[in-house]
């Protein structure tokens, strides 16, 4: 009886291992892939990341053509929504406290940019579309309740570094450039 029982278990195991083998996977962008590949030179990236599980650690850690977004959650309910458009991306994001929020929605030449909130209910919205130029970013929080808001880029803007601290602090930052 035993060795049978082994035996089942033993095939079992196996034909998981079986299917879980599968074939290269052409990456599209559509609804169900968060990847997508437009050309050797142009890469798109969509990535969304929530962590709604009480005490939830989530870490994620993406590369490719010359791309690096990492992001870092620790906490709960931290979100993490980005689309990036650009020829180089590498993008840090760092998350430590309950209900933080970061949305990114960039278009650039190249995107290099550290986000970092220590804190409870922070919000950062970063948005630069259709940029010509190289851009490079800090935002960093630290504290409660505080909000960022950038709304495009320019010559001027483009190498920014904002720090938040203390609690309730509201900055909205709105760059105009004649392209």
């Amino acid at each position: 009886m035993k060795s049978i029982s082994l035996n089942i278990i033993l095939c079992l195991f196996f034909f998981q291992l079986v299917l879980a083998q599968g074939e290269p996977v052409n990456y599209k962008y559509d609804d169900d892939n968060n990847i997508s590949l437009l050309d050797k030179k142009e890469a798109t990236l969509y990535i969304s990341s929530n962590s709604h599980i009480v005490n939830s650690r989530a870490s994620l850690n993406l590369q490719l053509m010359g791309s690096n977004v990492q992001i870092q959650q620790i906490g709960n309910y931290n979100s993490v929504n980005s689309y990036l458009k650009s020829k180089i991306i590498d993008i840090s994001v760092v998350q430590k406290g309950n209900n933080n929020e970061v949305l990114l929605d960039k278009q650039a030449n190249s995107l290099n940019q550290k986000v970092i909130q220590l804190g409870n209910n922070n919000k950062i919205h970063d948005f630069a579309l259709y940029t010509k130029y190289d851009v490079t970013m800090e935002l960093i929080q630290k504290g409660n309740n505080q909000n960022i808001q950038n709304f495009g880029s320019n010559s001027i803007s483009r190498d920014m570094k904002v720090i938040q601290s203390g609690t309730g602090a509201s900055v909205i930052i709105i760059n105009s450039s004649k392209q």
